[in-house]
């Protein structure tokens, strides 16, 4: 192998710095996300498994709607990512029109059947009975702000594509922080608090599972409006100019037709999941307890894949952009290694700390040893949940989105619905035997999505 020459050595360099540029502000903001979570399930699960439960039981559902919000999100990033990379700014402006119109309609729509499916979902969930009305209150309280959530997370899509990774970043953590004091006031009754040995009363509203509803829809509708407000100003990298409003159906399609297959990608993956939720519904309230807080555990691990994902798509759509397919495959290449490495030691950190992560969020020593258990299981998937997330966003960023789709498909239905329903229900291993099913699944995906990207044939794709 021939030496690399100076100029190869300082493109290489300009790349690992724009990765990171990139990524570290993905990185905090699903930090923070992640560590609000955290603290959001352990103070609903200080209530109970009951709570925790009721609130586990909408999970998949709220990422099916979250899957649908992808099909503008996904697109419009890809699009602009073309667009600045091209230096055409004017362009990138008309396609964030054309996503903000989109998207609000999409949103109400999506609220609307929220609302009305919420007193149904618990029982098609299989959730136990006691359940029910805690659950759809919570859903429904919640889903009152999706159009400014679902806004805001578009325009976000809108800015990373753009280069801008830090002012959802910025965003996010008043968000989070806003929903933490929410839920600390909301959840609880008035209590006397002991801070360094000073008592002294707490006021608390006492609304249990219906408070942390109401601190999350207070934050996230607030975070979407402050979203559009900073899209708005005249310094954003794309600028949304309302007075401008008009629907434009040549772009609105070129965003559908990247954006649409991510969406039948999320649809699959999150049908799928409550389907999922729904066999481990059925294995008592302890076991899904344990699930939902065991899956708060593991998202510590797509931190990293999600910020090197958003650096992927980012740099591989600006790199198409700018015509240079070459240098786009070494950025991508470069993100999935980085992706890999880092996620496989929060493998090793997951499988040591299992029961002090699960002991944080539930005082119920029945699901803090399942947990512990499931915990250590999915350590097992991380370098190829990097492989998976990281090499998907790479292909987004290419405009590639129909692959993904295909091989999510496979692995929802193909492997993991029904290796759980054999290994969990027919042999008895219960959400164990689940797990086993899911983290086969992850390793599949991540394979398949890593092999499409090395052969490279995304390099032509159309956006």
């Amino acid at each position: 192998m021939a030496p690399s020459t100076p100029s190869e050595r300082a493109e290489r360099l300009a790349d690992r710095t724009a990765m990171l540029r990139l990524a570290w502000p993905a990185l905090c903001e699903n930090l923070l996300s992640t560590l609000v979570q955290f603290v959001d399930t352990a103070m609903v699960g200080a209530l109970g498994a009951a709570a925790t439960a009721a609130v586990g039981v909408n999970a998949s559902p709220m990422w099916l709607m979250n899957g649908l919000v992808s099909a503008i999100g996904v697109g419009g990033t890809a699009l602009v990512a073309r667009q600045t990379g091209a230096g055409d700014h004017e362009g990138a402006e008309a396609t964030c029109r054309q996503v903000f119109q989109g998207i609000l309609v999409l949103s109400a729509l999506i609220c609307a059947a929220a609302m009305v499916l919420a007193q149904w979902l618990p029982a098609w969930m299989q959730a136990d009975p006691s359940l029910h009305a805690d659950a759809t209150a919570y859903l429904r309280i919640v889903a009152a702000a999706f159009v400014p959530h679902f806004t805001g997370m578009a325009l976000g899509a809108v800015m990373r594509g753009a280069g801008n990774t830090r002012t959802p970043m910025q965003v996010a953590a008043g968000a989070n922080l806003l929903n933490v004091v929410g839920n600390f006031l909301l959840i609880f009754p008035t209590r006397t608090l002991t801070v360094f040995g000073v008592s002294f009363p707490m006021w608390g509203a006492g609304l249990g599972v219906r408070g942390a509803a109401i601190s999350t829809a207070v934050s996230t509708a607030l975070a979407g409006l402050v979203m559009v407000y900073m899209i708005c100003r005249p310094s954003s990298r794309v600028v949304l100019r309302l007075r401008k409003l008009r629907l434009d159906m040549p772009i609105l399609r070129r965003i559908l037709n990247v954006g649409f297959p991510a969406a039948l990608e999320r649809l699959t993956l999150n049908v799928g999941q409550i389907f999922f939720v729904g066999l481990v519904s059925s294995l008592g309230t302890a076991q899904l307890a344990a699930h939902h807080l065991s899956l708060n555990v593991e998202s510590l691990s797509y931190m990293p894949g999600f910020a090197f994902g958003v650096a992927a798509t980012t740099l591989i759509g600006q790199s198409l952009g700018a015509q240079d397919p070459q240098r786009a495959m070494a950025r991508g290449a470069l993100c999935i290694r980085a992706g890999v490495v880092v996620m496989s030691g929060i493998g090793v950190l997951l499988f040591a700390f299992a029961p002090w992560l699960i002991a944080m969020l539930s005082p119920d020593e029945e699901v803090r040893a399942i947990g512990t258990v499931l915990i250590r299981i999915c350590a097992f998937e991380q370098p190829f949940m990097a492989m998976s997330m990281i090499g998907a966003g790479a292909l987004r960023g290419a405009g590639d989105t129909r692959v993904p789709f295909y091989v999510s498909l496979a692995g929802m239905w193909g492997v993991r619905l029904i290796l759980a329903w054999l290994l969990a229900i027919r042999f008895g291993l219960g959400v164990n035997g689940a797990w086993y099913a899911m983290v086969t699944d992850l390793c599949v995906r991540g394979v398949l999505m890593y092999v499409r990207f090395a052969r490279g044939k995304w390099k032509t794709a159309s956006v």
